[in-house]
Formats: C-alpha cells, structure tokens, sequence
C-alpha cells in the first residue's frame, strides 16, 4: 500500500484505470462467453427437437403403409372365404402335441393345410395364419 502512495497522482489514476479496463473487459468476455454458450445449447436443442419431429412424421408415416397393406392383404385373404367356416369338436385332429377341434371350410378340413396361407404368400408377400378360437 506505502508505494501506491509514493507513485504520483497521475500514476495512481492510470493504474486504477488499467484495473477497472480489465475488469470491464473481462466482465464483457464472461458475458459474451455465456451468451455464446447459451445460444449454442438453443441451437443443439432446436437441432434435436426438429430430429425428433423428423423421425416421429417418419414412423407414423411408416406405420400408416404398413396398417394399409395389412388391410390389404388381409381383405384379399378374407375374401378366399365368403362361406362360414365350421368347427367340429367331436373330430379332433392332432396339431403337435395338442389335440385341436377340426375346422372345415365347404366341407375339407383346414387344420395343418396350408394352401390358402401358402398361395397368400406367394401372391402378395404377406403371411396369414387361419385359426379358431
């Protein structure tokens, strides 16, 4: 403290300048620092949320096709059997391990006949199962 007091007066005032200038100065760099910072975590989130939105109008646009050919090929296959189906539980067949009631369409039994399922997938790609229950 005893030689700030010896320097002289303009001295003294340059040097309180000079401390407040880098102050002042530091202050605006911590301040544009945090702004840059802060701007770039807005802009990463903006990034992140229109992802986001991308993908989710990408998987509903994914899921409405994939509903649309499900119900496609699935009128196709319904459309093979305008009849009812019958189901005989007095005559089980056996399906693996289980005994299962028989089902018949126009009189021939659909259990372990694969036709109808097998020409589907050769047709359209798509995979049927015919079952009861």
């Amino acid at each position: 403290m005893k030689t700030i007091n010896r320097l002289s007066l303009s001295h003294q005032f340059v040097g309180v300048t000079l401390a407040l200038v880098s102050l002042v100065i530091l202050a605006l760099a911590l301040f544009v620092s945090s702004y840059t910072y802060r701007s770039s975590l807005d802009q990463i989130s903006n990034d992140l949320k229109q992802q986001v939105h991308s993908v989710r109008k990408m998987i509903d646009t994914t899921h409405e096709i994939s509903v649309s050919l499900t119900d496609k090929v699935a009128t196709l296959f319904i459309s093979q059997f305008p009849e009812p189906f019958t189901l005989h539980a007095d005559r089980p067949v056996q399906v693996g391990p289980l005994e299962a009631p028989t089902l018949e369409y126009r009189g021939k039994a659909l259990n372990l006949d694969f036709t109808a399922v097998d020409e589907l997938t050769r047709s359209t790609g798509g995979v049927a199962t015919i079952s009861c229950g």
